[in-house]
């Protein structure tokens, strides 16, 4: 996904959701999700980080007005894999945001 707009961390019971925006260069693009960045899926020195990623479209789009292009993905993160967490990064192709959980 070319850039992160906004990253927050919502407290729930049993952990936190990370949720996350995103615009890409053109329309059309669909299923936005996070991905772990980590193989085993633990943090690394602290930092839980997660990849935006979405399917690109099947043809090509234009790129429109920003308020049409934006991706929103969210990801449910348990207390116990929270555990030991300083801060969670999102990370896009021109840019990454970080937030304290």
């Amino acid at each position: 996904m070319a850039e992160i707009t906004s990253l927050a961390v919502e407290d729930v019971t049993g952990g936190a959701i990370v949720l996350a925006t995103a615009l890409p260069t053109t329309q059309g693009w669909f299923k936005p999700e996070l991905v772990n960045d980590a193989p085993d899926g633990k943090p690394v020195d602290g930092v839980l980080s997660y990849s935006f990623r979405a399917v690109p479209p099947r043809e090509t789009r234009r790129q429109s007005t920003q308020r049409s292009r934006v991706l929103t993905a969210a990801l449910f993160v348990s207390d116990s894999r929270l555990a030991g967490v300083r801060r969670i990064q999102v990370n896009g192709v021109l840019n990454s945001r970080s937030v304290q959980p």
